[in-house]
């Protein structure tokens, strides 16, 4: 195994740039990562890739907001007809997309308490903000009904109690557990302190209320929930049974197959570089200088650095976990084509056991020829800038990360190709709001990117 990982970092795979398709052949799910009002970047990208790509999904999976965004589209019914399924997610990412839209300020999301910060600091109380606005608001769009017949959607949450990170999946067979699993959604959006956690009975067994367990912002462990789709092996088990687990209950088992994932991302991401992006660079501390003074903005400082490693070991490891596969996938091939006619036989009878000594599996199968399980194609959808802080909830800031959400995806799509791009398309759906009696106009030059946003 020692000699196959030194192989790995010396060989590499790296997906070559090429037109993406989203076929009704491919069965694939939608990652999305938690950002609170960065959300609607991705509200932008999934109307993007549903409306205009045409791109259908059979799994939503978030944490955060994402969780929001991915619970509110997965209420679109499933269908055996690619059209009519099409047809309907289509539909409920318009609607997600007026729903980001109606939003008129934090106060659609949150409520501060009264003289919080202080009575924080003297008398310790719990949370500094009252979510209710956003637990009604979960309630009234997300319907636990709609959720039986609708796609697969899970949701990532952080107990405070042990600290685990789970995953929750909404029931195809209870009203009432999808009940409680708008509960996780909610409780998978709120941050300690600034919000209060909700205890939730997560054991029948658990009737006494004082011992149900407080869930958290799964941010606090996991930002993008991409990771779960491979599952790690022990290879030191000697078994005719498949060492690979995803840890039980806590992380439910993805249903294959699954042949491409899209991960969109709310913050910008790079694999070389664990740089975290100040939101207002101008605005953040004292005149002339890099100093933090105000405690409310080192509070937020704080969380975003302290999201910032899982935001990014999340989707780093899956994207080395998958090339990885493409590895073996790759000299498992050469290894059969180097075999003689005669000879052939008798490689194709070795492959198996040399291939379950892995410690990598995806849930996108194998093919007849002895592979366990075969690399993704993940395509990552991620924002050039820092559009707002976590609760920066206003319409035109909203506006613009719709704008920009479908415009990320639509470099995506088209490898920057002009010839594939549908940016019009963009523009059309989500044009620059103006002063009453004008009609609306394009966006300024590279207002997605982080040039704008260091302009006074």
């Amino acid at each position: 195994m020692r000699q196959l990982l030194l192989a790995l970092l010396i060989v590499g795979v790296f997906a070559s740039a090429q037109a993406i398709d989203c076929t009704p052949e491919q069965s694939r799910a939608l990652v999305l990562s938690g950002g609170g009002a960065k959300g609607a970047f991705e509200a932008g990208a999934i109307y993007h890739l549903v409306v205009d790509r045409h791109c259908d999904f059979k799994e939503m999976s978030g944490v955060s907001v994402g969780a929001l965004n991915g619970s509110f589209l997965a209420q679109a019914s499933s269908s055996s007809d690619p059209e009519r399924s099409l047809r309907n997610l289509g539909e409920q990412a318009e609607e997600l997309v007026k729903v980001w839209e109606s939003i008129k300020g934090p106060q659609d999301i949150f409520k501060k308490r009264f003289l919080g910060m202080l009575r924080f600091g003297l008398f310790k109380i719990e949370n500094l903000n009252d979510f209710t606005p956003l637990h009604n608001l979960i309630n009234e769009k997300v319907s636990p009904n709609k959720l039986l017949v609708g796609r697969t959607v899970r949701v990532g949450v952080v107990s405070f109690w042990d600290g685990r990170y789970r995953e929750v999946v909404a029931s195809k067979t209870s009203e009432q557990d999808n009940q409680r699993f708008l509960d996780y959604v909610f409780a998978g959006s709120l941050i300690p302190i600034y919000g209060r956690m909700p205890q939730i009975q997560d054991d029948a067994a658990t009737t006494d209320k004082k011992q149900w367990t407080q869930f958290a912002d799964a941010g606090l462990r996991r930002v993008t929930p991409v990771s779960s789709y491979f599952m790690t092996c022990d290879t030191s088990v000697v078994s005719s049974s498949s060492p690979c687990n995803r840890q039980g209950k806590w992380i439910p088992a993805h249903e294959a197959p699954i042949n491409q994932l899209f991960v969109i991302m709310t913050s910008p991401y790079s694999r070389s570089s664990d740089e975290a992006a100040i939101p207002n660079p101008d605005e953040c501390c004292q005149k002339g200088t890099r100093k933090f003074s105000d405690g409310h903005k080192i509070l937020e400082r704080t969380i975003a650095l302290s999201v910032g490693v899982p935001y990014r070991w999340d989707l780093s490891f899956a994207q080395i976990a998958n090339e990885f596969l493409g590895w073996r996938q790759e000299q498992h091939n050469l290894f059969l084509n180097a075999a003689s006619p005669s000879n052939l036989p008798d490689a194709q009878e070795k492959t198996p056991g040399v291939n379950v000594d892995f410690p990598i599996e995806s849930y996108n199968p194998g093919d007849s020829t002895g592979v366990p399980s075969l690399p993704y194609e993940i395509n990552v959808i991620v924002p050039q800038k820092i559009f707002a802080d976590i609760y920066g909830f206003d319409p035109p800031n909203i506006r613009e990360q719709l704008y920009c959400g479908c415009m990320a995806a639509d470099q995506v799509m088209s490898h920057g190709d002009s010839k594939q791009s549908m940016s019009a398309q963009c523009a059309q759906r989500f044009p620059k709001p103006t002063e009453a009696k004008q009609r609306p106009k394009d966006w300024d030059r590279d207002v997605c990117s982080v040039v704008q946003a260091r302009k006074k």
